[in-house]
């Protein structure tokens, strides 16, 4: 069997000593989520005791959103690692002549290798791709922080039409917004850097609220 030399190799390790390094991660974007939703409200005047005694629901929500999602974001991750190794081994075996340092070479630098990763038409090194997964993740963590921080408070809110990340390595966030009629809505912040895209460019300053 092509993957047979993956058999004792033990994911339930890798996928652990993985979640012990992104975890504290994504939860610490968790909780800069909420004080940003919570100084947000405070400089549009709209930051009340009740809104504030509900902080603590908001930690437990949030919290318990980043040990879900962290879970699933490393199975993904480990599952694509996998699948690649499977991949490599398979055409290893399927091809006679095939020497053990063109493996390699294929395991690391070939079509979905471990070291590359190809993003609209662009090659990632490993380096690049473990801090595009970071990058990425940690605005995700943000979005859903600021999120889950709205749903708790008991403000009227409407649900952004559109939310970062759009693309890897975005990092653009919400603002909380509160309209004239007090609705919560949301207020897109681009970083304005060199990696901010044609996508989120236009929708900086903008209300992304649903109507």
């Amino acid at each position: 069997m092509p993957d047979a030399p993956l058999a004792e190799w033990d994911w339930d390790a890798e996928a652990a000593e993985l979640r012990e390094t992104l975890a504290p991660e994504i939860k610490a974007a968790i909780a800069l989520g909420i004080l940003a939703f919570l100084l947000s409200l405070l400089r549009q005047g709209q930051l009340t005791p009740e809104i504030v005694a509900k902080l603590p629901t908001m930690r437990e929500a949030a919290g318990a959103w980043a040990e879900r999602y962290s879970f699933e974001l490393v199975r993904g991750l480990t599952e694509t690692t996998r699948t690649q190794l499977q991949q490599a081994l398979a055409a290893y075996y399927n091809t006679p002549g095939m020497s053990r340092e063109q493996l390699v070479e294929l395991i690391l630098r070939g079509p979905g290798g471990l070291q590359d990763l190809q993003v609209r038409g662009r090659r990632f090194t490993a380096a690049e791709r473990a801090e595009m997964i970071a990058s990425t993740e940690l605005t995700r963590a943000d979005t859903e922080a600021l999120l889950i921080a709205a749903r708790t408070s008991g403000l009227r809110m409407v649900k952004p039409y559109t939310q970062p990340p759009l693309h890897p390595r975005c990092r653009c966030r919400l603002d909380p917004l509160v309209r004239a009629d007090g609705t919560l809505s949301w207020r897109w912040i681009t970083a304005q850097d060199e990696r901010t895209c044609s996508e989120c460019a236009p929708l900086d300053g903008q209300d992304v609220g649903a109507a």
